[in-house]
């Protein structure tokens, strides 16, 4: 009889034991599958949005005038060798400084050189000078908020006290500090306006980062054992990254201005170089003597580049905020 109670309380163990594990595995699932379905919502926002996106699109008038103009400009930029039968370094002597005319719809400079022709040529260089430091400060800019808003304590730290020393400085003035340790020239532009742009968005990120490490697909995705790598890359930065693609059409904007004023300082590109803040800044002796041209035409090429990335900005605002993709 004693044996058979010993029996019956050793199957009773048993039975209690698998029932533990069972529960235990049966939680593990249901862990596993909230964190499956936290992550999967948070990545389809994305893609929901962008099936979206075409639709709305039509809808936004300032990115599509934006957009308009800015391919006007990309294209004369591009096709700029067949649109005028000059080059931008030709110079005629006999012809110097006249007015728009039909042989020259801009006129000529004091070199005799045909200003529409330099115009078309300068899009180029003022592209470069909006887009390529853009990209550059954008994507070092990104990384370093981003790594600096997810890890935190230290990192953050040391990051964040180098944004303030940087900070500490004006911009325009740190700018030409460092253009004049390089030497003027298109780049060593690029390498001073890399240097000093990426902190914008680094501060951006960071804040964005900061709210957002701490959301439920986040923490799913540590429970899975997901990497910082792909945390950081994969699921943070879609989710935060619009304010800093917003900020970086005004930026281009910045940068086409900012390129346009060291020209015209004489630490941009050198003569004969055809751009346009070189141009006005070549131009502007002979406003008195009444040849507007030389700095008009220039000045007015600006401000269309200019409002073109800046509709483009606003329309971005429009498509990318938050609460109309929720």
């Amino acid at each position: 009889m004693r044996d058979l109670n010993r029996w019956d309380e050793g199957q009773r163990r048993v039975a209690n034991r698998h029932s533990r594990v069972g529960l235990v595995s049966s939680s593990s699932v249901l862990a596993y599958a909230s964190a499956m379905v936290t992550i999967e919502a948070a990545s389809a926002a994305p893609a929901t949005f962008a099936r979206a996106t075409p639709r709305r699109l039509r809808r936004n008038r300032s990115l599509l005038l934006g957009g308009g103009l800015l391919a006007i400009v990309v294209v004369v930029a591009i096709f700029a060798p067949w649109l005028t039968p000059y080059g931008p370094l030709d110079q005629d002597l006999l012809n110097a400084s006249q007015p728009p005319s039909r042989a020259h719809p801009f006129g000529t400079d004091n070199f005799g050189r045909d200003v529409l022709t330099r115009l078309l040529y300068g899009a180029r260089i003022d592209l470069m000078i909006g887009l390529v430091p853009t990209a550059i400060t954008f994507v070092f800019g990104v990384a370093v908020g981003a790594i600096a808003g997810y890890y935190g304590g230290r990192i953050d730290t040391i990051l964040m006290r180098v944004v303030d020393v940087a900070v500490a400085f004006p911009f325009f003035v740190l700018l030409i500090a460092i253009i004049a340790m390089l030497g003027p020239g298109l780049r060593n532009m690029f390498i001073a306006i890399a240097l000093v742009g990426w902190i914008s968005y680094a501060r951006i990120v960071r804040g964005e980062v900061l709210v957002a490490r701490n959301a439920e697909y986040v923490l799913a995705a540590k429970t899975l054992g997901y990497g910082d790598a792909r945390i950081i890359f994969g699921h943070l930065l879609p989710n935060v990254i619009t304010p800093a693609i917003v900020f970086s059409m005004s930026d281009v904007v910045l940068n086409i201005l900012l390129g346009s004023s060291l020209s015209f300082l004489g630490l941009g590109p050198q003569a004969p170089m055809a751009e346009w803040g070189r141009m006005i800044q070549e131009g502007r002796q002979f406003i008195v003597s009444g040849e507007w041209w030389m700095t008009t035409i220039p000045g007015l090429a600006i401000l269309v580049a200019g409002v073109a990335f800046s509709l483009i900005g606003d329309g971005l605002a429009d498509l990318l905020r938050v609460e109309e993709r929720l």
